[in-house]
C-alpha cells in the first residue's frame, strides 16, 4: 500500500474520531447558536420606528422653546407633559418618566450626564431652541428664516484626502475572520498536540510507523484535523450566510463581498496549516500531559500577539505594525485579511507577503517532520529539540 494512501487512511481516522467526539458536537452546536443569536437578536427590536420623545414643562410659565420644538421637523412624536412644580417634575426625571423638563427660556433640566458628562438633552431640543433663535433674529432683522439659515450655512466644498472604505460588510467579515482563525487555531491545534501526545503514550505508535514513514503521519494527522476544522468553519459560514440573507442584513450591507471571502479562505488555510504542523511538531517533543500546558504556552501567545497587530491594523492598515505583520509568517494570516478588506494592501504587496508565509509554511512542515520523525519513538521525560533534530536515541 503506498504512502499516501495511508496518509488517507490517518486522515479519515482523525476526522471521524474527533467527529463522534462529544467535545467537537458541543464546540459546533455552541459556536454555531452564538453566531445566530449575534446576527438575529439585534433584528428583534422592533420595526426600526422610532419612539416617542417625552418632555415636560412646568405650568404658569411662558415657554417659547416649548413652541419652537412643536414647530421643529422630527422623526419621531413629541409628547409634552405639564407638572404643577418643580419638584413633580424632578420626581418624573428619576422615574424616567420623561427625558428632560423645559423651565422657561433657556433652561433645560436633566435626570443626569451622560457618559464622561455629556449632555443626555434630546437632539430635537437642541433644533426647537435653534430655531427658536432663527425666529427672533428673523423678527429683528426683517429677514425670513430661509434667508437666516442660507446666511448662516458654512459656504465650503469639504474635499477628503484619504477617504477610508465605507462598506462595513468587508470590514466584519475580517474581523470575524480573524477571529474564527485565532480560535481554531489555538482549539484544533490543542487537539493535534493531544493526538500526538496519545499515541506516544499508548505505544501504538509503534505499530503505525513500522509501515507509514513519521512525516506521512504527521500529514495524515494535519490533514484529519484541518478537515474536521473546515466542517465546522462551513457549518458556520452557512448558518451565517442563511440567517443574515433571512434577516436582511446582507441588503444593508450591500450584499456579500465574495472577494473578502475567498481571501479569509485562502489566508485560513495557509495559517491554520502552518500553526497545525507547529503543534504537532511540539507534541511529538513531550512525552507527559502535566508538560503539554507548558509546551502550548510559546505558541499560543505568538497568536494572541498576532491577533492583537490585526487590532492594530483594523485601526490603522497603513501604520507600522500592520505593515511589518503583513510580512511576518506567523501574524500575516490574520494581518492580511484585514488589510484586503480595507483597500490598504496592492496587489504586489499581497502576492510577496503570500508567497513568502507559503514558503515558510512548507519549511515548517519539512521542518517539523524531521522534529516529529526523530522524536516520535521517544519516550521518558520531555525531548530536547536537538536531540529531535538529530534522531538520537
Amino acid at each position: 500500500m503506498s504512502q499516501f494512501r495511508l496518509v488517507k487512511i490517518v486522515a479519515a481516522r482523525e476526522f471521524l474520531l474527533r467527529l463522534r467526539s462529544k467535545a467537537f458536537l458541543a464546540s459546533l452546536v455552541i459556536t454555531t447558536l452564538i453566531l445566530l443569536a449575534i446576527i438575529i437578536i439585534p433584528t428583534l427590536g422592533g420595526d426600526g420606528e422610532p419612539g416617542p420623545i417625552k418632555l415636560g414643562t412646568l405650568a404658569g410659565r411662558a415657554n417659547d422653546l416649548q413652541a419652537a420644538i412643536a414647530d421643529a421637523p422630527s422623526d419621531s412624536d413629541v409628547q409634552f407633559t405639564t407638572f404643577a412644580t418643580r419638584q413633580e417634575a424632578e420626581a418624573a426625571l428619576r422615574r424616567d418618566d420623561v427625558e428632560a423638563v423645559l423651565l422657561g427660556g433657556d433652561e433645560v433640566l436633566v435626570g443626569k450626564a451622560g457618559f464622561l458628562d455629556q449632555s443626555t438633552v434630546p437632539d430635537i431640543v437642541y433644533v426647537g431652541s435653534r430655531l427658536l433663535q432663527f425666529q427672533q433674529a428673523s423678527s429683528n432683522s426683517g429677514l425670513s428664516i430661509q434667508e437666516l439659515a442660507e446666511l448662516t450655512q458654512p459656504a465650503l466644498n469639504i474635499q477628503i484626502l484619504d477617504e477610508q472604505d465605507s462598506n462595513i460588510a468587508r470590514t466584519i467579515i475580517a474581523y470575524i475572520g480573524m477571529m474564527v482563525t485565532y480560535l481554531a487555531i489555538l482549539m484544533y491545534g490543542s487537539w493535534t498536540m493531544a493526538g500526538v501526545m496519545e499515541e506516544k503514550t499508548t505505544k501504538v505508535v509503534e505499530t503505525i510507523v513500522s509501515t507509514l514513514r513519521p512525516r506521512y503521519l504527521l500529514a495524515g494527522k494535519v490533514i484529519g484535523i484541518g478537515a474536521l476544522a473546515f466542517l465546522q468553519i462551513g457549518v458556520l459560514v452557512i448558518a451565517g450566510s442563511i440567517a443574515a440573507t433571512t434577516t436582511g442584513i446582507l441588503s444593508d450591507f450591500g450584499g456579500l463581498p465574495v472577494d473578502s471571502l475567498v481571501m479569509l479562505l485562502i489566508w485560513f488555510i495557509v495559517g491554520f496549516s502552518f500553526y497545525n504542523t507547529l503543534f504537532a511538531a511540539t507534541g511529538a517533543l513531550i512525552n507527559q500531559i502535566d508538560d503539554a500546558q507548558a509546551a502550548n504556552l510559546p505558541l499560543s501567545l505568538v497568536a494572541v500577539g498576532s491577533m492583537m497587530t490585526s487590532y492594530a491594523a483594523l485601526n490603522d492598515p497603513n501604520g507600522l505594525a500592520a505593515i511589518i505583520g503583513s510580512y511576518v509568517p506567523l501574524s500575516a494570516p490574520f494581518v492580511v485579511p484585514i488589510r484586503y478588506a480595507l483597500n490598504a494592501i496592492a496587489t504586489w504587496e499581497l502576492a510577496l507577503t503570500l508567497t513568502i508565509t507559503v514558503a515558510f509554511a512548507v519549511l515548517a512542515v519539512l521542518t517539523s517532520g524531521r522534529i516529529y520523525e526523530g522524536a516520535l519513538l521517544r519516550s521518558g521525560g520531555r525531548v530536547k529539540l536537538a536531540e529531535a533534530w538529530r534522531g538520537d536515541s
